[in-house]
């Protein structure tokens, strides 16, 4: 019995260690890495992160914004003219539907007729 084996068509590179197009970007400069700053956690908060911050900041312009009566107002009546608009566009298109069906309705009866 010969062993006879069958070319690798597609070389591993994965287990070579060896990715053709890894090298592409690669800079002989050294890169500086900025050292890594602690930050107290209080209570779980990490106070040095960004997100933290943006979020307190987002919560805290919302609670402002939706406290005054006239923002809430404002919304209010947003929401109500936004919700009418649908609503009579719903009723618009009904409305062609039914002209559409009589016209159909219409066509049947005059070939009928004839």
């Amino acid at each position: 019995m010969s062993s006879h084996r069958q070319p690798n068509v597609f070389p591993d590179y994965a287990n070579q260690g060896y990715y053709p197009a890894s090298n592409l970007y690669q800079s002989n400069y050294p890169v500086y890495q900025y050292p890594q700053q602690n930050y107290p956690r209080i209570l779980g908060f990490d106070f040095g992160s960004g997100y933290l911050w943006q979020g307190l900041l987002i919560g805290a312009g919302l609670t402002l914004v939706l406290s005054n009566e006239n923002v809430q107002k404002f919304i209010l009546k947003a929401v109500a003219q936004s919700w009418t608009g649908v609503v009579s566009g719903i009723e618009e298109i009904k409305e062609k539907f039914e002209d559409v069906k009589q016209e159909i309705n219409l066509k049947k009866e005059e070939k009928e007729s004839v």
